[in-house]
Order: C-alpha cells, then structure tokens, then sequence
C-alpha cells in the first residue's frame, strides 16, 4: 500500500473543479449566482466558443474591495456563510467558497471589481491557481470576471467537452432560466458576438417568458398559485395542447434557485393525470417558496438538486396548485352556459303522447333561437307562441357501441360468447352515450346550433360568434374513459367471462412480463392460464373491449409492462385505461348519422370535461366569425 499524504494545493483544487466546474455552463452558473448575490440588477454574459475559450460575467452588484477580491480565490472563502447553523438557513445562490478557487484552478481568471467608495478598482489575474498580477484601475462599481481557456491545463477533461454549439444550448438554457426565475433583474446573453436574449427588469413575468420562450407558450399559460401553510406556490403552469416531447420547458424556482426534484415533478406529473399524451410533458414555470430552514440546498456539489423537511407537504401544494389552475381553463361549457345566464330560458318539451305510444327513442328538444335556418317542429308550426323558436330532433347514441365493430369472423367462431348475466343490450347501454331513461331531459337548454360533419370525423356546430370543430373519436374516448374509470374506481364487475379460452402465444421475455404482472393484468380485466412454456389462455377480458381487439389490446398491456419495468399499479391503471377507452372509441372516418352526432354533443357537453381526450388531444377547437371574415377579406 502507498504512502499517504496530503495533496498539493494545485492538486486539490483540480479535484474540487472535478465536482463544481462539469462544463463551461458550470462556469457561467457560478459565477451569475455570485452576481445575484451581489445585488445587481443588470448582468451580462459573454460566450465564446461553447464557453471553451471565452466566458466573461458582468453585472453591477455592490462589487469587493482589494482584499476581499483576493481572498475570494482561496479555498472555502465566503462571505455568506459565518457559523454552522448558517449551513441550514441558506438563504443566498452561491455559497461554495471553492467555486472561484476551483474555476481558477482549471482555467486563466481576469477579475475586475470596485466597490462605490472605493476611488480605485481591483483587476487581478490567476491561472491555474495562482494569482499572476493584482493592480489597481480606475472601475465602475460591480464586477466583471473572464475566464479564459477552460481546461487549458487539464485536457483529458477538456476531451469530455461536446462541440461548441452544444455547449452554447447548455449556457443559453442556463440563462434564460435565470432570466425567468428573477424578471426583475436585466440579463443580456452573447454568444460568439451575437446576441441571443435581452431581457428587461421592468417587464412581469409573463412578459419576462414571452421574451425567453416565445408566444406560443406564452400565450397558453395559466396562473398557478396556492398558499399551504408555510409553503407557497405561484407561477404558470400550459395548457394540456401546449405539452412537450421533453422536460426542457419544466422550471422550478425554490426561494428563487433553479432545482431539480423528484418531488416537485411528481406532483406536476400527477396534476395533469389523463390529460397529456404519452411522452408528452407540461409546461411549467414554478416557484415554491418556503422557510430556508426547511430545504437542504447542500445535497448536491453544483447545488441542483434540493431536498425538503416535508415532501408531501410540499408535493401536495404544487399538486393543488396546479390542478386547480389546470381546471379553470376556460371549457366551451362554460362559455355556453355563462351566455345562457344572460339568456331567456326556454321551456323544454316533453315528449308528446303518440311518440311515446310508438316507442319512437326521440326527444323533441327547444334551443334558443340562434337566428339561424333550423330544423322545425311540425306540432309546433300554428302555434304562434313557438314558432320562432328552432326545434331540434335528436335520437339515443346507442347505435355507437361496440357492436359496430365486432370481428364476426372471431364472433362466430365462439371464442367470444358473453355470460348469460350480460347480454349484449346491456353492454351497449353500459357504454351508450346516452341516458336512455325517459325521465331524461337536457336542463338548461345550451344555445348552440348543429351543423354537420366533416371527413367523417368532425362535428362542426355554431354557439355565439363562433364555430367549433369536435373530434368525435377524441370525445367519445374522453366519454367512455370517465365511465370506465369510474367503474373500475367503484369496483364494479369490469370483465367479462368467456365460455371458450382464447389461445394467445408470447414470446420468451412477453410471457416472463404476463406470469410477473398477473394479478396488475387481472386486476383490469384479463384473467388468464398458463399453457405450456409461453401460452395463455384468455379466460375473461375487459367489458369495454370489442372482439376484434381482444388480443391486440392484452398485447399492448404487455408492451406497456416490458417497457416500464417499474411501472407502479397507478400509473398501470392509468396507461391501461387511457388505451383502452381508445380501442373502444367511435372511430375517425366512420359514418355517423345526424341524430346521432346531434345526441352525442348535447351528451359531450352535460360530460364536464370537453377540452381533452384522455391521452391529452385538443376534443374541440373554436374558430371565431371575426378569423373567418377575416380570411374572405371582409374585415381588415
């Protein structure tokens, strides 16, 4: 065994760059942390080269005197820190008293400061640890520092460095993230003489956003904000159509430093539960701000990561904070009936007698007038009192169920027969759209006008100044999903049983993933026997699905396993569920009467929920009079 001995100063500070200086975006997060520190209100970053050659940080913070400008580049010296309980009651950025020390150690280091009372400036130079020059220049009061040739003594560390335009995206990142997270401080950023964000510390926050992230995401944000005992929650949080294929536009702010944490991505994770798409990720501008005693910002040597005294508490804040702001998002519901409140009430018509006699499945059901061409009530067509008021006939959803799309071929094969207890009328009215009760009537009348259907797939109706496009697929499947959610969350029968097995054969690593996750795969249906090695043998399957799906859909549970090894029964239940309220959807592309589509909105909009399917698609888009006058050139 070797000697031991203590390291050269040199050596050491090598070592500790190691862990606070990664890449030249390390640089430029230090050395801006120490600038906020300082007060200044106004910061300049300069790149060149991805940061490899050239990085230079103004900003006009209260600055340092002589001595204290050359302490700085000493190991664990700092300002911010006097006693050991200050190590738990951080309340500044940067507070690693090795973070000048270990930048200077790796690279050549021209730091520039005055303080206001001071006549004269400080300019002193390190390279590699060691201080070359110190001198005094006449300096406006705040601190400028270059660092220049990152790595230039050790280039084993410079070979992990990517290509300079990488590098670049790390840094612009970086800063716009601190130009969001303290809008009230002005950050310029210029890479390679160009520059690429100029932010003004007059502007909000949302303006702040809009000149980081663009109009787009400004546009589709929505305020977030809670108060839960100690713990505060503000900021923006997108809509669901304004998702993500990435985690790039999720931001944290906790007491105003950027963070990482399982924690708070769990929590915005689950506020948006069934309302993205898969490997789709909101759009989040979050600042939690709580006692400094109760986080631990010292977990982590870049000061990334944070941990909490209380995790739910806070998880439950930032959950509550954005589900609620996610669920005020403006519904066409709502906007339909806020515009009833200022309308007169029309009374409903309840069924005429004859109708009834004829079992004829029709509402006779009053809209306001809309002044618009309508379909007329003959009943009504003497009587003054209501012959200006449009009639609409409408008919049951019911013919919309999983009949329609049964495999015959595997039907008729007796593979799938349904228990005696469940014939299939009751299957159909189960997942109808419709309640078939005849004490059924729609209160109170929702002032919108059907139109008609285009490419087989979208509803158009009229309500107000606008028109609005509804993807029938897209609102079926969010209709049929609360239903078997709430079935399955009530622990209703969910499967059913059939009289003959169906074979399935797996491969080697699908049937190791169906034995291990056999009661998840039970639990929602699928009841299943081994046979032989790498067979199953379908003993029930989901209600939901149709014939032609049955196999198809058990194989897409087992995909959704084998790709997430440690899927948890929530998140399970919830991809589950999301496809197969899909499968059983109304599809795009297939004929649809009037009636039916007719009876399908009045049922969309009395559903509560009609901005998104479950996997997070827009189910409606509105088109106001105004574009379209617009686009024939009849508005300016």
């Amino acid at each position: 065994m070797r000697k031991i001995k203590v390291l050269n100063k040199n050596l050491s500070n090598m070592i500790a760059a190691g862990e606070v200086v990664e890449r030249p975006a390390s640089v430029v997060k230090e050395l801006v942390e120490n600038s906020l520190d300082s007060g200044a209100d106004n910061i300049v970053v300069e790149v060149r080269n991805g940061g490899k050659t050239y990085i230079r940080v103004t900003d006009n913070g209260c600055g340092m005197t002589k001595e204290d400008a050359r302490t700085a580049f000493l190991r664990h010296a700092t300002s911010k820190i006097t006693c050991e309980a200050d190590l738990f009651n951080i309340s500044t950025m940067g507070f690693r008293g090795e973070a000048l020390a270990a930048i200077s150690a790796v690279s050549k280091v021209e730091l520039m400061t005055a303080v206001s009372l001071d006549y004269y400036g400080t300019d002193i130079i390190v390279e590699g640890g060691e201080e070359i020059s110190c001198k005094e220049l006449g300096l406006p009061e705040g601190t400028t520092i270059i660092v220049r040739d990152l790595f230039y003594n050790t280039p084993a560390r410079m070979n992990f460095l990517k290509k300079d335009a990488t590098e670049n995206a790390n840094i612009v990142s970086l800063v716009n993230k601190f130009a969001i997270g303290y809008p009230n401080v002005s950050f310029k950023l210029i890479v390679d003489n160009k520059v690429t964000l100029a932010t003004d510390k007059s502007l909000e926050l949302i303006e702040t956003i809009y000149s980081v992230f663009g109009k787009e995401i400004s546009d589709n944000l929505i305020k977030a904000e809670r108060l839960e005992q100690d713990v505060c929650v503000s900021g923006y949080v997108g809509v669901p159509r304004c998702s993500r294929s990435n985690r790039n536009f999720q931001l944290f702010y906790v007491n105003n430093r950027i963070v990482k944490s399982k924690t708070l991505t769990a929590a915005l994770d689950r506020a948006y539960h069934n309302l993205l798409m898969n490997g789709k990720y909101a759009v989040s501008i979050l600042f939690i701000s709580l006692a400094y005693d109760k986080v631990d910002v010292n977990v982590h040597p870049t000061k990334n990561e944070v941990k909490f005294s209380d995790e739910k508490k806070i998880f439950d804040a930032v959950y509550y904070a954005v589900r609620n702001a996610v669920d005020s998002e403006p519904q066409l519901k709502r906007n339909v009936l806020e515009f009833l409140e200022k309308s007169d009430k029309v009374p409903v018509k309840e069924f005429d007698s004859e109708s009834k006699q004829q079992n004829m499945p029709f509402e006779n059901i009053r809209f306001t007038d809309l002044k618009s061409e309508s379909k007329s009530n003959p009943d009504n067509a003497q009587n003054d009192e209501n012959k200006d008021i449009p009639v609409v006939t409408v008919s049951p959803f019911n013919s919309i169920n999983t009949n329609r799309y049964v495999n015959t071929t595997l039907r008729d094969s007796g593979y799938f027969v349904r228990e005696t207890k469940l014939d299939p009328d009751e299957l159909s009215e189960k997942f109808s759209l419709e309640n078939t009760d005849d004490s059924y009537i729609l209160k109170p009348e929702i002032p919108y006008r059907y139109i008609g259907e285009v490419f087989k797939t979208y509803i158009i109706i009229e309500s107000g100044s606008s028109f609005y496009l509804v993807d029938k697929h897209a609102a079926h499947e969010r209709i049929l999903f609360n239903k078997i959610y709430d079935m399955y969350k009530n622990s209703e029968k969910y499967s059913q049983q059939l009289i003959a097995g169906i074979p399935v054969t797996l491969s080697p690593e699908e049937a190791d993933v169906a034995r291990q996750n056999k009661e998840k795969l039970e639990k929602l249906g699928y009841e299943f026997d081994a046979f032989g090695d790498y067979d199953v043998i379908l003993r029930t399957i989901p209600y939901v699905i149709s014939p032609g799906d049955t196999v198809a859909a058990f194989m897409e549970m087992i995909d959704i396993l084998s790709e997430n090894k440690n899927l948890d029964m929530t998140e399970f239940e919830n991809a589950t569920l999301k496809m197969l309220s899909c499968r059983a959807a109304v599809k795009a592309g297939f004929d649809s009467s009037d009636d039916e589509l007719e009876s399908f909105i009045e049922k969309l909009l009395l559903e509560g929920n009609v901005n998104y399917c479950p996997h997070g698609r827009p189910i409606i888009c509105e088109y106001t009079k105004e574009s379209v006058e617009k686009a024939f050139k009849r508005i300016l």
